[in-house]
């Protein structure tokens, strides 16, 4: 299974990217936000790019206790419900 996020917005990706890998993904799809750096500041920005997404994922990871991605399972996914007042 592949996960592909409907943007290339990078906080929005990347927990998506998490939620994917923890709700059974195999991969996801970096392709749209990796195109959109290289436009805007070319080899370097996709480079700053991928740094700061893996930084991110290991963020997360580290918060999560997953020690590496296949750590990464449902059991660290949380519901959250809004109620209105």
């Amino acid at each position: 299974h592949a996960w592909c996020g409907p943007d290339g917005a990078s906080n929005a990706y990347l927990g998506g990217t998490f939620k994917a890998l923890a709700s059974g993904a195999d991969g996801v799809c970096v392709a749209r936000p990796l195109m959109a750096a290289y436009s805007k500041g070319g080899p370097q920005a996709v480079t700053e790019y991928l740094k700061h997404m893996t930084e991110e994922l290991a963020g997360t990871m580290a918060k999560t206790g997953a020690k590496d991605i296949k750590n990464i399972d449902p059991t660290v996914l949380h519901l959250r419900t809004w109620q209105s007042i």
